[in-house]
């Protein structure tokens, strides 16, 4: 007969909050970190336009799940089709690794000329934000 062991739950979280996330401000413009800390909910959006801009692969002092692949996507001269099917994946899958990202939806993918439009919401831990990237 096996014997079970009894193991309190009292006090266990399912989505704990990160206790220190954080980071130095980026001044993209200027190409500069700033001196400025951010934490919260800009700090998950300042992550999520970096991993959309960083080339993934390229970088090699990023691990592998960091960074798109957008920019090789492009460099392949993709027809409009392919670009429309793959675009989603390839955003979700940059931004997705950050443990602060719980999910992306209402992903809405707009060309123009020579720039790419991208919007979506993203559930995080600090709530829901709304996200326009321009490419």
């Amino acid at each position: 007969m096996p014997n079970y062991i009894s193991i309190p739950v009292k006090g266990v979280t399912t989505n704990p909050v990160p206790k220190n996330t954080k980071t130095s401000a980026i001044d993209f413009e200027n190409h500069r970190l700033t001196s400025r800390r951010i934490d919260g909910i800009e700090a998950v959006e300042q992550y999520i336009h970096k991993a959309l801009i960083t080339p993934r692969f390229k970088c090699l002092i990023y691990g592998p799940d960091y960074g798109s692949q957008i920019k090789q996507l492009l460099m392949s001269y993709p027809t409009q089709k392919y670009l429309e099917a793959s675009m989603e994946h390839i955003g979700k899958d940059a931004i997705i690794h950050d443990s602060r990202i719980l999910s992306m939806d209402n992903f809405v993918m707009k060309l123009n000329e020579d720039e790419i439009h991208i919007s979506f919401t993203v559930q995080t831990i600090y709530g829901e934000r709304e996200i326009e990237e321009v490419i």
